[in-house]
This record gives structure tokens, sequence and C-alpha cells, in this order.
């Protein structure tokens, strides 16, 4: 074993995987991982060895980021191939739980009509046998509300899928990468090793903490043959450490997306954190050499992927107090639990706030807000606006929300007074429903009104009536996904066309005043 000593690079990399594929919110709560994998993950592949060459082109062309297809510059058919069969072995229970999902949800459309549902549970398939309550609402449609915490600790929650793939980010403007599994090469060392595994913050706490390398290797697991690869994220200098606490008063930085931090002597806060690798490049940014040693607070808006982000949240893990979430329904397919998401991860305080609870703070407070919209007319619960209020200065981080009734504003100002800084997400042309929820749905919708239910935020007038409702003494655009660092995410148009840019740009020209 070496003796060589090294730093982590904040260029280095750890991205969560599950059974090769890059980890996002959908791939983590049991019942909706299996669906994923049944109906994305599963066809994709099989699609590829059909047609590789059709795959390549496609994942060259900028229009059609963001759609299925397997981006490698050369051909992968034996790998994949590969992890089709390992697919479809490993993840049997998977495939079968999603089957039986769909066998319910058609039995509960065919024969749930408004009587008793007690005579359908002896029906239930098996594999959903007692994770399930069968459910109507107040009009007499029929539902079930999964059991989620019995489904994380049933067979169907597989810590042996979970991974790490280890690298180097050096560049932006990186591939989409929900489309593409992530297969070994000597430069990407794949590790199997639970997302919530304590050993990982032993090699993120090397980023200001110099280690022995091979300790550090020998303690994860690393093979021989892996060595190299994974040694290539060390260096000898330590890494820059560009924070500075405030001297007084309150400090926001935007890191870019819907990342802030939040800042007073005694408190930290960072918002939805999706925050950059520290690299060359010709455009200025924090990144996170900027983040301060200890982040008391992460406060999670909502559980779309460009908020809430696997990689960057178990990066920073052992620096975190606390995780804040809005409270979730956790018994709809579409509206998972954030808490046990997080817990998944590994986090051990995870507080869920109601819309106007409050978390007090020294000198301040964080209020959870409504959050309208966004979600494609779905019922979703776990979304939440933030007003943070330290030292007497106040901030809302209001994400996504899409003012469809400018009446809330006024409650909320009534409650809370006139804000010193907001920030609105403007993304108002929003992908469609099958897009954002597909692989949840169990049967098909018409096109039409697809294309109708929109996952978008407020226009410009809609940002306005907003202001008018509740006076800002300055008002941002944020939550965009224009950063260059994240376009492999969101593979949103950065075109003079997008319609989000336009509107920004017409609300910030027009004349109005808090």
């Amino acid at each position: 074993m070496s003796d060589t000593q090294g730093y982590l690079r904040v260029n280095a990399v750890a991205r969560p995987l599950l059974n090769h594929w890059i980890l996002w919110d959908m791939l983590i709560p049991p019942v909706q991982s299996a669906l994923v994998v049944a109906k994305q993950q599963l066809p994709i592949l099989e699609s590829y060895l059909r047609a590789p060459e059709q795959h390549a082109q496609a994942a060259r062309d900028p229009a059609l980021m963001g759609g299925p297809w397997i981006n490698y510059p050369s051909p992968k058919t034996a790998e994949i191939a590969q992890l089709l069969e390992r697919t479809r072995v490993a993840q049997g229970d998977a495939l079968a739980l999603a089957a039986a999902l769909q066998a319910l949800e058609d039995l509960l459309r065919q024969q749930a009509s408004g009587q008793s549902l007690e005579s359908l549970y002896a029906q239930i398939p098996g594999e959903l046998a007692g994770l399930v309550e069968l459910v109507y609402d107040l009009n007499d449609h029929p539902g079930l509300r999964l059991l989620e915490g019995l489904l994380y600790r049933s067979r169907f929650y597989r810590r042996d899928l979970q991974q790490f793939a280890f690298g180097l980010v050096e560049r932006d403007w990186l591939p989409y990468e929900r489309s593409t599994p992530v297969l070994e090469s000597p430069q990407t060392p794949v590790l199997a090793l639970p997302w919530n595994d304590a050993r990982l913050d032993t090699l993120f706490r090397a980023e200001r903490a110099q280690v022995v390398i091979d300790e550090v290797a020998e303690r994860l697991g690393v093979a021989a043959s892996q060595r190299a690869g994974f040694a290539a994220l060390f260096d000898a200098a330590p890494p820059p450490q560009r924070h500075r606490p405030p001297a007084a008063g309150v400090r926001i930085r935007y890191l870019g997306h819907a990342c802030l931090l939040v800042e007073s002597d005694q408190v930290s806060i960072l918002t939805d954190p999706f925050v950059a690798y520290d690299y060359p490049t010709d455009l200025p940014r924090y990144t996170l050499a900027d983040l301060p040693e200890r982040i008391d607070y992460v406060l999670i808006t909502h559980g779309h992927s460009d908020h809430i982000r696997p990689e960057t949240l178990l990066r920073l893990r052992h620096r975190i107090g606390t995780v804040v979430v809005p409270h979730s329904a956790g018994r709809r397919l579409q509206d998972p639990s954030l808490k046990l998401m997080l817990q998944a991860l590994g986090f051990e305080r995870v507080i869920e706030l109601h819309e106007f609870e409050r978390l007090a703070l020294p000198d301040g407070a964080i209020t959870a807000l409504p959050f309208l919209g966004e979600h494609s007319d779905l019922d979703i619960q776990g979304k939440a606006g933030y007003h943070v209020r330290l030292k007497g200065c106040s901030a809302a981080c209001l994400a996504d929300s899409c003012n469809l009734d400018p009446s809330l504003y006024r409650h909320i100002a009534a409650e809370l007074g006139a804000v010193d800084a907001l920030f609105l997400g403007m993304e108002c042309e929003g992908s469609p429903l099958s897009w954002g929820y597909g692989h949840l749905l169990t049967r098909r919708i018409d096109p039409k009104l697809d294309r109708s239910r929109r996952d978008r935020g407020s226009h410009a007038d809609e940002a306005i009536a907003l202001i008018e409702r509740w006076p800002a003494r300055r008002a941002y655009v944020y939550a965009m996904g224009q950063e260059p660092w994240l376009n492999h995410v969101l593979a949103i148009n950065q075109s003079g066309e997008h319609l989000g840019l336009r509107e920004a740009d017409r609300f910030i020209a027009l004349p109005w005043r808090a």
C-alpha cells in the first residue's frame, strides 16, 4: 500500500447510480423506481440495440436533447446488451412490481365504482399485498395509498444495486444524463456502495483535510484495477477554499439555477443545492470552493431533478446540519415523501414543514409558503416556497411557483409584510405532463390534454401581478436552467426563441416599483 497523500479535487465527482443509471429523485422510492426501470430504462436499452447508429445521430442533434437516446461516441452494443440482460435478471422484482401496479390500477378502474372496496383486497397482486391501501376520494374516484415506509423496508428497495461512478468534471455542456447508463472505464471506476454509506463522508472531507489515498481506497473497497482512476481524483496541493463569512448583516449569493447561499455571521442556508464544480472556465461562477465549511440548513423546494440533486447533496452531506423539505402526501405515485428520500441518502436530520409553518433561527425564521402550479395540475403536496428572515432582512425563494391565483399573495403579504429580495423562476413554457410524469401513468393520456398540462412557472404578467400583491424591494429572475454546467440535467432550449427568456426580459423591463 502506497503512503501517497492528497486532497480531493474540487472537480472530482462521485455520481450516485442505481444499476448504472444516474440517480434522480424518482429512482429512489421503490415503486416509482420500478416504473422508471420498466417504462424508460428497458425500452431505451432495447431501442439502442435495434438501432445504435440512430441513437448516436439523435444524441448529436441539439434539437433532440432530452430524448431517449444513449449517448456514446463509439458503439457500445456489447456493453449495452450485457446491461440489458443484467437488468432483466437483477431488476426482476422491480419489473414484477411495475406490472403489479398496472394490474391493480386496471382492477380499480374496472371494478371500483363507489361500492365498498373491501372485497378487492383479495385481488391485490402479491407484490403489492400488505403495501397499499385501497381508497376513494370524496367524489368516489378510486385510488391507492402506498405504504412508503414499508416499501423502503421491502425487497423492492435494492441497496445491492446502489453504486457510485467516480471521475473528474473538466468542462461545461455535458451530455444529457438521464437517457444514458454509466459504463465503467479506466477513467470512470464504478463501486458498489450504498448511497447512505458513511464512508463517503470520509472521501468528501478530503477536500479540506489531507488523506492517504490508498487508505481511503481500501476503506471504500476500490479494486486494484480501479486504483489508478481513483487516485486521479486527488491532488498533492490543497484545493482553493474561497469562502469568507459576512462580517456583518446578511449576504445572499447566487450560485446558479435555484441555488442561493444566504448567510449571516451566525447562520448559513443553502437552497436547492446544485453547485458547479471548480475547473478552468471563461464564465465566472461560484463553485464548491465558495461554500462554507458548515451549512446549517438546506431548503428543498420540490422534487424535480434540478431542485433535489442527489449528487450535490451527497457531496455536502457531512457539512449539512438540517435539511428542510415540504410536507409530502407520501401516498401517491406522483408525490413521494421527500423526507424518506433524503433519509435513504443518509441524512439523519430532515424536517418537514407544512404551509406557513415556521422554523426558528438565531435572529430570524424560515417559513414554508404555498407553491401553486408547475406540476401539470397533479395533486402534489411536496412543494413549497420559503421566506427567510435573518437580522431584520428577508428573502423569498419561490422556485418555479406559477401565479395561478394572485389573491394568494395578498394573504402572504398580510402575514409576512413586504420582502426585501424575491426570487422567482419564469420558465413559463414548461414540459408536457408526459415528459415529467409519463413513467407514472397507467393509462394513455390524450395528446391534446398532455400538451395543455405543462410544468410551467410564471410568465411576465403573472410575475407582475405577484409583485403588485406582495411588494418586494428587489425582484430577481432565477431557476431558468441557462447555466452551462447544468444543461445535462434540464436539456432546456438555450436560444433566443426560448419563451421563458423573452418573458423574463419583459418582466425586467416593465416599470414596476415596490
